[in-house]
């Protein structure tokens, strides 16, 4: 009996397979996973009474279906949270994204004012490119034509070398464009000015015991309906003849392997490790483009404190070499529900690249540093830590170096030769993105590989967001 093999039971992977059934595919789909856990990145962990998200996640999605799956799965576990988050910039906290008005009053007048003209400089270089019809490529350029070259230096170099560890000149405008809410300085002023603000969501949606409830519910429909989730598996290869993918292979945490014969694969995992399961393996050039596509790993923090809360924000960013950690949030402050009472926990994000030195520091290390940074921040103040936890997540950031595009474009236009294999979410089209938008792309892939095989990886890298 062929079947459908979804690879990887993230949320994209698992939106496809519920999105299947709704569809009233003929036999029921397979989801196959390796970690014991369905979710991927959207995963909620147990841990000292906590409830601890992979990274933090928010509900604010404007495409309608799957603000609608969402409401169907959780809607009566959704609480409202205010949106709030700060930066801590040269040994001050500011709010983020950064009021003009707070700028100048914390920073001083002859800053506020080389940033103004900073700014100005940098809108006439982009008037200029318009002119002379110029593109912009790279993040750096990309910055400074919106908030000019000060700001550009104070704030988002600093970040980009700390995340991505690469020179702000050396990544791809997609790094911006895929991360930064406000378009620019000017639009700031705009808003401060009119007293409108409208590039930052005020308060999103989130579910009662973490993010995590989406998928398990997801996983649980699929089940319903007699498909399979299969936890603690992992496809070895995929054969393909004659342009289409005839069966998967899947191995158990014991070594035990079975063969699936497979009417159609829709994968939700790295390029690259997709490109390397494929059997008889693509030409040399797709397979080196595949590899060219890397990642940064980011290892959480996840501190217990003695003290509820222990800060104002959700979310709190830093750019200085003054922590290891680029970012925290306090899962309180998403819902008090996810920790002990009277304690607090917070996640610090360490991004890195397999090769930095932070991969081999011990945990022990690892957490003290973060203590010794919020110590140095002012955000441990009148708290003590009761325990610490490390976990490390693998491909958590897309690398978008200059040249990406191409690179992407070959690997995606070799899988486009494939009838019945489409490449979908985050890390299926090498795409940063949140949640919701992953649930489209498994939506979307779902779709057209029911209704239009031949079409699918064209039209689902069209409906990329």
């Amino acid at each position: 009996m062929a079947r459908s093999v979804i690879i990887g039971a993230g949320i994209a992977g698992l939106t496809a397979g519920y999105t299947l059934q709704r569809l009233g595919e003929s036999n029921p789909p397979l989801v196959v996973e390796k970690n014991p856990f369905a979710g991927g990145l959207a995963s909620t962990m147990e841990w000292q009474g906590c409830r601890m998200d992979l990274g933090p996640h928010r509900i604010y999605t404007v495409y309608p279906h799957a603000k609608e799956l969402i409401h169907s799965l959780v809607g009566d576990d959704l609480v409202v949270c205010k949106r709030t988050s700060q930066i801590f910039l040269s040994g001050k906290w500011l709010d983020y994204p950064p009021r003009v008005g707070e700028l100048i009053s914390r920073l001083g007048p002859l800053v506020g004012l080389r940033l103004f003209f900073s700014a100005l400089s940098g809108r006439l270089q982009y008037v200029m490119h318009r002119i002379s019809r110029k593109s912009t490529h790279s993040y750096g350029e990309y910055l400074q034509h919106r908030f000019g070259k000060a700001l550009r230096g104070m704030i988002f170099d600093p970040f980009a070398l700390k995340v991505y560890r690469e020179e702000p000149d050396d990544l791809d405008e997609m790094v911006a464009r895929v991360r930064l809410a406000s378009q620019g300085l000017f639009s700031t002023l705009w808003e401060a000015l009119t007293g409108r603000r409208t590039s930052a969501v005020k308060s999103f949606l989130y579910p009662r015991n973490g993010i995590g409830l989406i998928s398990a519910r997801l996983a649980e429909r699929i089940q319903s309906h007699d498909g399979e989730v299969l936890l603690s598996h992992k496809v070895t290869k995929i054969r393909h003849t004659g342009g289409l993918v005839r069966s998967v292979e899947i191995e158990d945490d014991d070594g035990m392997r079975i063969q699936v014969d497979s009417s159609r694969v829709i994968s939700t995992i790295p390029l690259a490790v997709l490109v390397e399961l494929l059997e008889p393996k693509p030409p040399l050039p797709v397979k080196a483009a595949a590899d060219s596509l890397t990642y940064a790993d980011s290892f959480l923090v996840y501190t217990l404190v003695n003290r509820q809360p222990l800060t104002n924000n959700c979310w709190m960013y830093f750019p200085g070499e003054e922590t290891i950690f680029t970012r925290v949030y306090e899962l309180y402050h998403f819902c008090p529900e996810l920790v002990p009472e009277g304690m607090s926990c917070l996640c610090a994000e360490i991004p890195a690249r397999p090769t930095d030195p932070v991969q081999y520091v011990d945990d022990t290390e690892l957490m003290d540093r973060v203590w010794d940074g919020f110590k140095r921040t002012g955000m441990a103040q009148g708290a003590e830590r009761v325990d610490q936890v490390v976990l490390k997540v693998p491909y958590a950031y897309p690398i978008y170096r200059l040249g990406y595009r191409q690179e992407l474009q070959q690997v995606l236009d070799y899988l486009s030769g494939f009838g019945n294999l489409i490449s979908t979410g985050r890390h299926g089209l090498f795409h940063y993105n949140n949640s919701d938008h992953s649930m489209e792309m498994g939506r979307l892939a779902a779709e057209y590989a029911f209704h239009f095989p031949d079409q699918s990886q064209l039209v689902c890298q069209k409906g990329r967001v």
